[in-house]
């Protein structure tokens, strides 16, 4: 369920930067998606397992 939740989290973060990246600036978004993946490597620390 992990691996799956992960690979679709992938794949749209992938197609919506993409889209962006596009439409603004590269190295923009570039730092946006750094900052979603840092934020969520962070976040991990403070899940709970069930």
């Amino acid at each position: 369920m992990i691996a799956s939740v992960s690979s679709w989290g992938t794949l749209i973060g992938g197609i919506l930067f993409g889209m962006l990246a596009d439409r603004i600036v590269r190295a923009k978004v570039f730092t946006w998606t750094l900052f979603v993946v840092a934020f969520s490597t962070g976040a991990i620390y403070f899940a709970h397992k069930i």
